[in-house]
């Protein structure tokens, strides 16, 4: 828990890494709130794991200007995985916001299956920014009845953003489902400029 301006850093460089597991039933939770903020660097080859199995859950809430920032650069890389159950939670309100910038190679990726959900919720203003540029990529698979939910209303922003080359791909089969709801204002955006790529295959 980040509050009253408090900050968390996580910084993965020259090869180095950090892994979350939570299995049967564990969980994790971040709270950012009065201006908290949680920043996530992946550099040289650094990378980021999260697996959710049988039940276990993360979730991330960023509210009064709460922040989070993930940065995946020269190669860096995270992976969530959410399996038998696994679900990942990020809600963003009264100003909070979620930035994801992968740039060098950089790469994310997202696997929901066996039941296993996302969700990510921008409201009151909250905002979520995905930036995948010199050859950044994000990758999202949602597998046997696997699930990815995006709502942004009064005012909630969800902004994605390839250049150079970037690319963004989401895959759900065998009943895998996504699901995007902008209500009351809220706005959702795709710029894929310079060779940038976005890819869903139902």
């Amino acid at each position: 828990t980040m509050s009253p301006g408090g900050s968390e850093a996580h910084t993965m460089s020259p090869g180095g890494s950090e892994a979350h597991t939570m299995s049967p039933g564990g969980s994790e939770a971040h709270t950012m709130s009065p201006g908290g903020s949680e920043a996530h660097t992946m550099s040289p080859g650094g990378s980021e794991a999260h697996t959710m199995s049988p039940g276990g859950s993360e979730a991330h809430t960023m509210s009064p200007g709460g922040s989070e920032a993930h940065t995946m650069s020269p190669g860096g890389s995270e992976a969530h995985t959410m399996s038998p159950g696994g679900s990942e939670a990020h809600t963003m309100s009264p100003g909070g916001s979620e930035a994801h910038t992968m740039s060098p190679g950089g790469s994310e990726a997202h696997t929901m299956s066996p039941g296993g959900s996302e969700a990510h919720t921008m409201s009151p203003g909250g905002s979520e920014a995905h930036t995948m540029s010199p050859g950044g990529s994000e990758a999202h698979t949602m597998s046997p009845g696997g699930s990815e939910a995006h709502t942004m209303s009064p005012g909630g922003s969800e902004a994605h953003t390839m250049s150079p080359g970037g690319s963004e791909a989401h895959t759900m089969s065998p009943g895998g489902s996504e699901a995007h709801t902008m209500s009351p204002g809220g706005s959702e955006a795709h710029t894929m400029s310079p060779g940038g790529s976005e890819a869903h295959t139902m």
